[in-house]
């Protein structure tokens, strides 16, 4: 997307440099900071005809962050798509011109904000403020180090934040963000090779940068860690294994077989499972810190999982459990390994027996809000003009206004629906939880867990003195029952009440009349994973207008649909899906969804690039199809190292 305009988000400050000052009032916050850092913000001040000074900004995500002269490149971009001509500024045209510019962007390594100021005419400033808001001096070499720091902190947080949000609409509820594709804005050389080139200098401090929350509460080590994830999703994304593996086969060196795990998740994810499967038997030999091989047996039972044998990967979870009975993961594949064997019983022991005391502290790392600019009490305006570029009526020209009115007279029973709002953990062993039902049926489960579990009222018989035969009878009963945890008595909870919801509409009882009302009832199906049901729902929404969620929740079922009985007219449905959610993406200033790429990675790959050029453009105006191909099909043509047919 070129800039223009029409693609730049802008929040309107209440005095010039506010959001700058702000935020480096919050650095001191370890809770705005986390692991990764704040996403990259730019603040300008500008004046109008009046003279009047306007202070604004937005934020950024996807650039090259390892150079500040193509900073000030882009920044001097911004400044002439500003001036060249009146801007629309809350209904009035209004030329404004530019008095200065700033990037500023987070180092993990060096915890430290490092900001490029542009001043007009020219002049350009680069300072370094460390959390608690005083200014550092680098020399030069520390100054070159300090930019390859910047570099990898930026592209950890623009694919992880799409990685750990996946299900959340990835990034796109920051609205005031401005995304590029992250792996296509090297400046010199491509994202893949300077990644990969840099990675070596700091594999060694990945452990510093912490540990994604889709693995619960795994400790971050030297293999599992922000740094290896990003090099692994590169990797996978622009297919560079034969870069990527002479560079881990020299850190070996240094490091020993524990790079054999990054290896090892490399080789599977790239085309190459049976050599990662050998790599991974041979490493549990020579590794013997028990982190280390439970790492190996979570990619070991993964894979067992994904190619249809829970036997032997129960037999991998369950040596992860016994090496690591704290962390969250190997009990979470033991559950999913119990379930695939049709072993309900030991499932619902186990998952009654998941280590959720640290487990349910792991928090994804999101884009935050350094002022508020949402809902009634936002301190702030926002500027969000609608790209004209490129239009598709039922996409572009969304009715804001029909959407809050369907939220005004929403059901309230589906409204109120709490399993909605579990994250993390919660929602994952929700899931496993509704695998279980799915099973079962309800009546069968209830009856189960009666089994397993001591219910409150049980609980309170074993403290009365029992006087019969048959009364000591019942209480030995009881006393061989495992006490159910709150947590995930709560949990059954919210599972009536969606099956509730389910029943309903299946029995016509309840009657969805708007896309809003037909995409809570598609997502109590998406979490009941009654997926045929979810389509439907999905479905019938989206005949009434455009709906970016239920969109992206069709997508999913599609590519599981795709995956266990492809078919060319499910790679046509994933097209069509694709290139809305592409134009809504554009609507709301982003050109990289991490979704998309895999989805249409699967496409592609039947089809070929001209084949799905073709198609899409035989089916959407000119303008979207330059979009899709701009934003999506270049990238595998150019970008993925040859790996795709035509």
């Amino acid at each position: 997307m070129p800039l223009s305009q029409d693609s730049i988000p802008e929040v309107v400050e209440e005095t010039p440099g506010q959001a700058l000052n702000e935020r480096i009032i919050k650095l001191s916050d370890p809770d705005f900071v986390g692991s990764l850092g704040p996403q990259d913000l730019v603040t300008i001040v500008k004046h109008d005809s009046q003279k009047k000074t306007v202070g604004s900004f937005f934020y950024v995500a996807g650039l090259d962050t390892s150079d500040p002269t193509g900073i000030a490149i882009w920044l001097k971009d911004v400044i002439e798509c500003l001036q060249e001509k009146p801007q629309l500024w809350f209904g009035k045209n209004v030329k404004f011109s530019v008095e200065s510019i700033s990037f500023t962007t987070w180092n993990i390594f060096s915890q430290c904000d490092m900001t490029v100021k542009v001043h007009l005419p020219g002049t350009i400033e680069t300072s370094f403020v460390n959390k608690q808001g005083k200014k550092l001096e680098f020399g030069e070499d520390e100054t070159n180090m300090a930019w390859g720091e910047a570099f990898l902190s930026g592209k950890m947080r623009d694919l992880m934040c799409m990685v750990e949000n996946r299900d959340d609409g990835e990034v796109i509820n920051v609205v005031e963000t401005r995304i590029y594709n992250p792996l296509l804005t090297g400046q010199l050389d491509s994202v893949h090779d300077m990644f990969i080139g840099l990675f070596p200098l700091f594999f060694g401090r990945g452990a510093e940068v912490g540990c994604p929350c889709i693995y619960g509460n795994m400790p971050s080590t030297l293999t599992n860690n922000y740094l290896v994830e990003t090099l692994c999703e590169i990797v996978r994304l622009t297919k560079s294994i034969d870069l990527c593996l002479p560079m881990l086969e020299e850190l070996k060196v240094a490091f020993g077989p524990l790079l054999n795990i990054v290896i090892a998740r490399i080789y599977l994810t790239n085309d190459r499972e049976l050599d990662g499967v050998k790599l991974i038997h041979d490493s549990l030999h020579e590794i013997s810190d028990p982190t280390y091989q439970c790492e190996l047996l979570l990619l070991q039972g993964k894979y067992l999982l994904e190619h249809n044998d829970p036997q032997l990967a129960l037999e991998a979870s369950q040596r992860g459990v016994d090496l690591t009975p704290n962390a969250f993961m190997p009990w979470f594949y033991l559950v999913r390994s119990y379930i695939a064997l049709g072993d309900n019983k030991n499932a619902l022991l186990s998952l009654n027996s998941l280590p959720m005391n640290l487990a349910s502290l792991a928090q994804k790392y999101q884009y935050r809000r350094i002022m508020n600019t949402d809902g009634n009490n936002a301190t702030v305006e926002l500027h969000l003009p609608l790209p004209l570029d490129v239009v598709l009526d039922e996409v572009t020209n969304l009715n804001s206004l029909l959407v809050m009115d369907e939220h005004k007279v929403v059901d309230p029973v589906l409204y109120n629906l709490k399993s909605a709002n579990l994250k993390n953990t919660f929602q994952w062993i929700y899931e496993l939880l509704c695998e279980i039902v799915k099973n079962l049926g309800w009546e069968k489960l209830l009856q189960l867990r009666a089994e397993l579990f001591l219910m409150e009222e049980e609980y309170d018989h074993l403290d009365t003195t029992s006087e019969t035969e048959s009364e000591k009878v019942v209480t030995r009963d009881i006393k061989g029952k495992r006490l159910c945890e709150r947590w995930f008595d709560n949990l059954f909870m919210l599972l009536y009440d969606d099956l509730r919801v389910h029943s309903q509409w299946q029995s016509g009882e309840l009657k969805p009349k708007t896309t809003l009302e037909w995409e809570l009832v598609g997502l109590c199906c998406f979490r009941l994973r009654q997926f045929e049901s979810a389509k439907i729902a999905f479905q019938n929404g989206l005949q009434i207008r455009f709906s970016s969620q239920s969109s992206r929740k069709l997508l999913q079922i599609l590519l599981k649909e795709q995956k266990s009985n492809p078919s060319e007219d499910i790679d046509l449905e994933i097209i069509a899906t694709c290139v809305k959610l592409c134009c809504w993406s554009h609507r709301w200033y982003a050109e990289f969804s991490m979704l998309l790429l895999d989805a249409m990675s699967i496409v592609v790959e039947d089809l070929g690039t001209t084949r799905v050029d073709n198609e899409v453009n035989s089916r959407f105006p000119a303008s979207v199809s330059k979009l899709f191909h701009d934003n999506i099909l270049e990238f595998f043509k150019t970008y993925t190292n040859e790996y795709y047919d035509e």
